[in-house]
């Protein structure tokens, strides 16, 4: 338990969570000092105005960047490797479902790898793998493995990764 409680990404996760919940309510100074104070100590830019719902694991957080306007829902669950990218794509914009778009919306399970960047307005509909320094900026609409350049569809160490056949 007490492990568990001083881990590098319980830690991290943790100061994410208050400073999103402190942005929720309006107040406008400590959710950026909280936001400091992850960069400061793990080197991540976790923007305190995204908005990630469900299980976030950051096993190794280091150089990690989550945009703003950057969604998750609460029944996904996303790893997020160091080094990963989640953002916009230079102010690139998509009406989905009467929605403006700006960066990437996670509704589903997501394991991001090393290096990778997911740069939106993207909606990530079904579970997705990506790879290590792959780049995803479309969603083909069903569970896939993206690798460097191609896609294909996910392999039993990709379910088991994204605890889909539990």
């Amino acid at each position: 338990m007490l492990k568990a409680l001083f881990s590098p990404s319980f830690i991290c996760s943790s100061i994410y969570r208050f400073s999103t919940f402190i942005d929720y309510l309006r107040v406008s100074l400590l959710p950026r000092i909280l936001w400091w104070l992850n960069f400061i100590i793990f080197k991540v830019d976790l923007d305190q105005r995204s908005r990630l719902m469900g299980a976030v694991y950051f096993p190794h957080p280091m150089c990690i960047v989550v945009g703003q306007y950057v969604k998750s829902n609460k029944n996904s669950c996303l790893k997020i490797m160091q080094g990963a990218t989640i953002g916009g794509d230079l102010g690139r914009f998509d009406n989905i479902n009467g929605a403006v778009l700006e960066q990437p919306v996670f509704c589903r399970h997501a394991f991001i790898g090393v290096n990778a960047i997911v740069a939106g307005p993207v909606v990530i509909s079904e579970p997705v793998f990506i790879d290590a320094n792959s780049v995803l900026s479309r969603f083909s609409g069903e569970g896939c493995y993206y690798s460097v350049n191609q896609n294909s569809p996910l392999k039993e160490a990709h379910r088991k990764e994204l605890k889909l056949d539990e």
